[in-house]
């Protein structure tokens, strides 16, 4: 059935960073509704790998999604480690599905190797962080110890993979999505993996996460876990700072303080 948006009763903005998201009804069911959401999406929920699409709609230029509401909620950045086989699955799926690439590519969705990822976080750096010395000496290093990157091998990513894009299904316990599809990229799968591992797996369970993915653990595979989570902390540090989250920038700064003095114990040995 080709639904619209006067189909949905009682809608509501939900709390967020965009204010494009909101709850209502169609039917008599809960749905979730977004404005401004991507295309990609809609090929995301076909290969179940977000909850069930509904309808979608291009509504005075601005594009709407609707789709089932699911009832849980957002885990918890210490719950991540208890779901390795199913966000490594979730990934594992993600980044082989050539329907996916396809699309993004379609879409025009961005490709982004290791270079790109320093120039973002680099471009109109604000100068407080540009002097502060920990995130010139991470810059620097991850500068020079660009990873490989083979273009005939990149796929559909994430690009996100925070703990606040996890949710967790209450009706079944061992079921989490990965929601929130508006910064996925074409590129290593790594920049998926490294974040994810990097900001909430400890670094003794990389390995059986990596299993879990299928991946060994090699030298290439391990630098690259380090350089796209590092990476990723960079690019949060400067988001919160944006945002005059000082408070929050203060503990990134912390984290990444304390991971960098353990990869300089591990590369020691």
């Amino acid at each position: 059935m080709d639904y619209d948006l006067k189909d949905i009763t009682g809608l509501e903005p939900l709390a967020g960073d965009t204010n494009q998201s909101y709850v209502g009804y169609l039917n008599g069911q809960r749905v979730f509704v977004k404005k401004n959401s991507t295309p990609f999406f809609v090929a995301v929920a076909n290969e179940k790998l977000a909850p069930q699409f509904l309808w979608s709609k291009t509504i005075d230029g601005h594009f709407w999604i609707a789709q089932e509401w699911l009832e849980g909620r957002v885990l918890k950045s210490f719950e991540i480690a208890k779901f390795p086989s199913q966000a490594m699955g979730i990934l594992k799926h993600l980044h082989r599905s050539d329907y996916l690439a396809l699309m993004l590519y379609r879409l025009e969705g961005q490709e982004m190797e290791p270079i790109d990822f320093l120039q973002e976080y680099y471009w109109q750096l604000p100068d407080e962080l540009e002097r502060e010395p920990l995130l010139k000496h991470i810059y620097t290093k991850l500068e020079d110890e660009l990873p490989n990157f083979d273009h005939f091998n990149i796929c559909a990513c994430h690009g996100d993979v925070n703990h606040k894009n996890w949710i967790f299904r209450d009706q079944k316990q061992d079921e989490i999505y990965l929601i929130d599809w508006d910064s996925a990229i074409l590129s290593d799968i790594f920049s998926d993996i490294g974040p994810l591992l990097y900001r909430y797996v400890d670094v003794w369970e990389w390995e059986n996460w990596l299993k879990a993915y299928g991946l060994p653990k090699t030298d290439e595979n391990w630098h690259k876990i380090w350089w796209y989570g590092q990476m990723q902390q960079l690019m949060q540090i400067k988001r919160q700072y944006e945002k005059g989250r000082l408070r929050l920038v203060k503990q990134e700064i912390a984290h990444l303080q304390m991971m960098t003095e353990r990869k300089e114990q591990e590369d020691a040995r």
